[in-house]
């Protein structure tokens, strides 16, 4: 029997939340589309370094609604159930990863074609000489960490505090990526 996240019929709390969740999304889209919409034209390198950005503004989203989905707000947690956001928690947390992972490649890539040098050798210069980008790279070896571990903690059954402690690296991945966000991040300069 397939599971439905939501369940069969939405209540308006359910509504509101949903629609609420779609505004902040279509608020990064436009923040989006008014600072890197034009790299589109720029070529390839340009292609890559707008979906980049776009992805990193997603990832930056996603992240924040997965302390949203289980951080017990009331107003989230009464219309839908623990049960329900804790799925949704999981899908999102899948998307949060992928997109992290989409997000540095694609910056690396289009920095390396727009330069003329190879992926690794580009991702080197990123490390060394763009402010806080090794702080972005801890967070996201944190994030890794995290999800890894997140997967062995569901099929182990490890005790809720193993869990917890765990899912506080996730504060310090936050704090050690907002930095490169605000250097580097055209869609927020």
């Amino acid at each position: 029997m397939k599971r439905r996240i939501l369940g069969e019929g939405l209540s308006t709390p359910q509504y509101a939340v949903i629609a609420l969740w779609a505004l902040n999304l279509g608020i990064i889209f436009y923040i989006w589309t008014t600072s890197s919409l034009s790299l589109l034209s720029g070529g390839v390198g340009g292609v890559l370094l707008a979906l980049g950005r776009l992805v990193g503004l997603l990832v930056a989203y996603f992240a924040l609604v997965q302390f949203m989905l289980l951080g017990r707000v009331l107003w989230i947690e009464r219309p839908f159930g623990l049960d329900r956001l804790a799925l949704v928690h999981r899908y999102n947390g899948y998307a949060t990863f992928f997109a992290l992972l989409l997000h540095s490649s694609l910056i690396v890539l289009a920095y390396s074609i727009n330069s003329g040098t190879n992926y690794f050798q580009q991702y080197l210069v990123l490390i060394q000489q763009f402010p806080y980008v090794w702080m972005a790279v801890i967070a996201q070896f944190l994030f890794i960490l995290v999800v890894a571990t997140s997967a062995y903690i569901v099929r182990r059954h490890l005790k809720f505090e193993t869990w917890y402690w765990v899912h506080l690296l996730v504060y310090a991945a936050i704090v050690l990526a907002f930095f490169h966000q605000f250097a580097l991040g055209g869609s927020l300069n």
